[in-house]
């Protein structure tokens, strides 16, 4: 029902209104009278209405000035004005500040009222459903962000979209800059939004149907929803039905759960509902490893890769997996002995937003700490100190010392040694074992060599001494490892 609220100065007039108005017929309701404009202002503070019919010449505050002031303050009220002859020049103003329509006093034995009331207010319901602040406003509603300003969207939304009768939510993301075909072919849907690069379509449920039928239309719809996509790629989600308004925020947030469940799959498509698992941890959060020490490119690639796949099974929330990357970035700027003023959070959110699919954003990442070790060794080493890590990544595997690193860069041991730690962050000795371990750990996932075979082939011939570098240096025995990684 329409609550409307009349403002006439003339008591008899406002009885006759009254009277005339054939309200339930026409699926309106009197919520109040006013005698002039600024008791119309006071009573719109109190009361919920949707439609004011106010006359233009009253004392105090008149038609003109209490339209200009609605539609400040209430901007999704309707305002018809109220209008004998010579009173039309006001109408126009009326007209000029935003109200819909209007009805002349003389008239009206002779018309329906109540039918012109509901008719222009379907128009006008067309109409706003289109402006951006609607749109704006009703985002905030479905995320819950329930202010005093946007408490009338609850009843506007039920009333133009008829929500009674059955209506579901489907979220399209687009996978391209933009969509190439026009949402707005979309007939069969009763709102449209544009939020971002995602599509909101408020679609009506059809009547009389069983609900293995109502699971089948709902296949077809999101099909041609697919079909005007021209080819572009998407993914999105559908949500159940609701005949509720106060669902809206629970069906909102299930929805937008099941599209961040595409993102994790890496599948384009649109997904139904129960399609989405259950099990999800959506504050799910990385939690570095003091043991794990990331000091190596490799090392921090093959943490990355852990991070993603652990990801991939519990499915934490948006904002929970680009906080999970960020960790990890941190972590690694720390153990890298990176320069954390130079690392600028902000530009890698915006590259982490900028992207949908898990394996893109991990791909990102990829990119970013190559791109921190490359020059690392370009900027942060000496040619020395360049020239003894490329010595050492090519000859680990041979009984290297700490005098052939030296003697490669043509230095003095002693002064060698100092430069290379002050530089990197650890001893020629311990970076060389670092890098023999971490072959060790390929060699163990991939092959079945046996223990002292594989300490020969990244150059640590004792196998006493190699089990114990290994276990040093990753926290586990070569046993243990093998059980957990093969």
């Amino acid at each position: 029902m329409k609550r409307v609220l009349i403002v006439e100065d003339d008591k008899f007039f406002r009885f006759a209104m009254k009277k005339t108005i054939h309200w339930t017929e026409n699926g309106l309701e009197l919520a109040g009278e006013a005698v002039h404009g600024a008791a119309a202002l006071g009573f719109l503070e109190k009361e919920q209405v949707n439609i004011v019919l106010t006359d233009m010449n009253m004392p105090i505050m008149n038609g003109v000035e209490l339209t200009g002031e609605i539609k400040k303050k209430y901007p999704h009220i309707m305002v018809i004005a109220l209008s004998a002859y010579d009173d039309f020049e006001l109408v126009k103003e009326a007209m000029k500040l935003g109200a819909s329509d209007y009805l002349l006093k003389q008239d009206m034995e002779e018309q329906d009222i109540g039918k012109k009331v509901s008719d222009t207010w379907k128009i006008y319901v067309k109409e706003l459903v289109e402006k951006v602040w609607i749109h704006e406003g009703i985002m905030s509603f479905l995320k819950g962000e329930n202010t005093d300003d946007i408490l009338w969207l609850g009843e506007f939304l039920k009333d133009s979209l008829e929500i009674e009768k059955g209506i579901f939510i489907c979220l399209l993301r687009t996978l391209e800059e933009k969509w190439k075909a026009d949402p707005a072919e979309m007939k069969e849907s009763i709102l449209q939004i544009r939020y971002g690069q995602e599509y909101i379509f408020f679609m009506r449920e059809s009547d009389h149907l069983s609900e293995r039928r109502k699971i089948e239309e709902k296949a077809l719809l999101t099909g041609e929803i697919q079909s005007l996509a021209a080819g572009e790629k998407l993914v999105g989600a559908c949500s159940r039905t609701v005949r509720n308004i106060e669902q809206f925020k629970e069906i909102w947030m299930e929805v937008r759960e099941c599209l961040e469940c595409a993102s994790f799959s890496g599948k384009t498509g649109i997904i139904l509902p129960g399609e989405e698992p259950k099990d999800r941890m959506f504050q799910w959060e990385y939690i570095p490893q003091e043991k794990n020490d990331i000091i190596t490119c490799e090392q921090a690639l093959a943490e990355l890769h852990n991070l993603t796949e652990k990801m991939r099974k519990v499915m934490p929330d948006t904002d929970h997996v680009k906080r999970n990357f960020l960790r990890l970035l941190e972590e690694v700027l720390q153990k890298g002995h990176f320069k954390t003023t130079s690392f600028d959070h902000m530009e890698v959110y915006r590259k982490l937003c900028s992207t949908f699919f898990l394996k893109e954003k991990e791909q990102l990442m990829e990119t970013y700490i190559k791109e921190l070790f490359e020059q690392k060794k370009k900027r942060g080493c000496s040619d020395a100190v360049r020239d003894g890590i490329s010595f050492i990544e090519s000859n680990y595997m041979n009984a290297v010392s700490l005098k052939d690193v030296a003697d490669n860069a043509a230095m003095n041991e002693s002064y060698f040694s100092n430069l290379f730690k002050r530089e990197v962050g650890m001893g020629v000795i311990d970076y060389l074992n670092r890098i023999r371990i971490e072959a060790a750990k390929q060699l163990l996932e991939q092959t079945t060599l046996k223990n002292y075979e594989i300490g020969e082939r990244v150059g640590i011939f004792n196998a006493s001494y190699f089990s114990t570098l290994f276990r040093k240096e990753t926290g586990m025995t070569i046993q243990e490892y093998r059980k957990k990684y093969k």
